[in-house]
This record gives structure tokens, C-alpha cells and sequence, in this order.
């Protein structure tokens, strides 16, 4: 049987969860066995807790070298006071629709342009 690159992909992600769920398991037995049960148990959930928040910062950062941003919807190609509106073109006759139906047609069915 040969194995393709998503399969092998699927599985690159699979180790690191798997490592993620035994690191965190045996962090949370260490700390547990040296802090006492309440401690090592909220010592963990810290340690959790900031892990997360760090894996969150570097998929942003590495989202952000791809050209992504999170300052603004719609991302980073358009002006942030520019007033972009839709306009609506009727899909029979190809006029501007302004409301629900065509004014030249009375066509229903309209496309957004940009």
C-alpha cells in the first residue's frame, strides 16, 4: 500500500498531539508528586493554559508573514476609510439593480459586483 503526502502529513500532526497529551500527562504527575495534589494540579492548568496562548501567538505570527492580518476585516488589501459598498447587477439584462427587483426586467435575480 502506498502512502501519500497527506497521509504523511496526517501523521506528523498526530505525533505532535500525541506528544502534546503525554507531556502535558507526565508535567502534570511531576509537578503533582513534588507540589502536592492542589498545587500540581493548578501549577499544570497554568502551564496549559500558557502553552496555548503560546502556540495561538506563533500560528498568528506565522499567518501574519503570509500576508493575513488581524487589524481589520477583510484583510489588508483595502483602505481602512475607503466606503465600499456593493452594487447589484441584474443577471438577465446585466443593469444596475438598486432594491429588490430590476427596474428594466423586474428580474429577482441579482449578482454582487465589486
Amino acid at each position: 500500500m502506498q502512502k501519500t503526502l497527506s497521509s504523511n502529513k496526517l501523521k506528523g500532526v498526530w505525533a505532535k498531539q500525541i506528544a502534546l497529551i503525554a507531556g502535558s500527562f507526565f508535567l502534570g504527575l511531576v509537578l503533582t508528586y513534588y507540589f502536592g495534589f492542589i498545587a500540581g494540579l493548578s501549577l499544570n492548568i497554568v502551564v496549559l493554559v500558557g502553552l496555548v496562548f503560546y502556540i495561538r501567538r506563533s500560528q498568528q505570527k506565522a499567518l501574519r508573514n503570509l500576508g493575513f492580518s488581524d487589524e481589520k476585516a477583510g484583510g489588508s488589501f483595502a483602505p481602512i476609510e475607503s466606503n465600499i459598498s456593493l452594487k447589484y447587477v441584474c443577471m438577465s439584462c446585466g443593469s444596475r439593480v438598486k432594491g429588490a427587483k430590476c427596474a428594466t426586467c423586474g428580474s429577482q435575480a441579482k449578482r454582487a459586483t465589486f
